[in-house]
């Protein structure tokens, strides 16, 4: 009777334990989800700043161009 009270008992926790571990994964794919989106938001800064940069270094080498050639 014991034994069966124990084995009862650790079916229970093996129960909540997959109970557990489910929702441990749902959250995790969610979380992973989350950066997910937050690394592509970043890249799409990034390339935005980097052609507003590249923007400004062109004109910047155009206006350098133009006041060498004015001095001259």
């Amino acid at each position: 009777e014991r034994l069966a009270a124990l084995e009862t008992g650790q079916q229970e926790t093996n129960k909540r334990l997959t109970i557990i571990e489910q929702e441990t994964n749902k959250r995790f794919a969610a979380i992973e989800a989350a950066v997910n989106d937050l690394r592509n938001i970043n890249r799409q800064t990034h390339k935005k700043i980097f052609t507003h940069l590249n923007a400004m270094w062109d004109d910047i080498k155009l206006l350098s161009t133009n006041e060498e050639r004015s001095i001259r």
